[in-house]
């Protein structure tokens, strides 16, 4: 409880806006990186999500002078199986 406080206290004094972890990209993010477009991106990612190969996570950022929660993917980690 006391994370979710903490949590809390830095959100509301960054004005909302959330710090996005490393390893986190946007659609478009992702789109301009592989020369995709948003589109076509957008309909690879929900593939990788059905499949469960992507997980994707909501933060609030600054876009445009305003704070929106947008959506941000990234490869989920796989297990390691190896028995070691």
């Amino acid at each position: 409880m006391a994370n979710l406080l903490a949590e809390l206290v830095e959100a509301i004094a960054n004005g909302g806006v959330e710090q996005v972890p490393a390893g986190w990209q946007t659609a478009q993010q992702l789109a301009d990186e592989c020369g995709n477009s948003l589109r076509r991106t957008r309909e690879i990612l929900r593939a990788g999500m059905r499949a469960g190969l992507v997980e994707v996570r909501t933060f609030r950022i600054r876009t445009s002078g305003k704070v929106y929660p947008v959506p941000h993917y990234r490869k989920k980690k796989t297990p390691d199986h190896s028995g070691a």
